[in-house]
């Protein structure tokens, strides 16, 4: 996930997004990002799904569903 690519497009829910993990088109191994979600979108109870997905297969390779409170 490029940051610089995504942040500059229309988007709601993501206030900031940072790390070496948004600095490419894909994440080498041991890299991390960072989404700050805190832009008013979520409100308590809502959830937030990200999905890590190989380009190579079209596999989810990670799931991580986020409860805001």
């Amino acid at each position: 996930m490029n940051g610089h690519d995504f942040i500059s497009t229309s988007h709601i829910g993501v206030q900031w997004m940072g790390g070496s993990g948004c600095s490419g088109a894909t994440w080498s191994p041991g890299e991390q990002i960072c989404i700050d979600f805190s832009d008013g979108t979520y409100h308590p109870g809502d959830s937030i799904q990200l999905d890590i997905i190989d380009k190579t297969t079209n596999v989810t390779i990670s799931r991580h569903v986020y409860r805001y409170e």
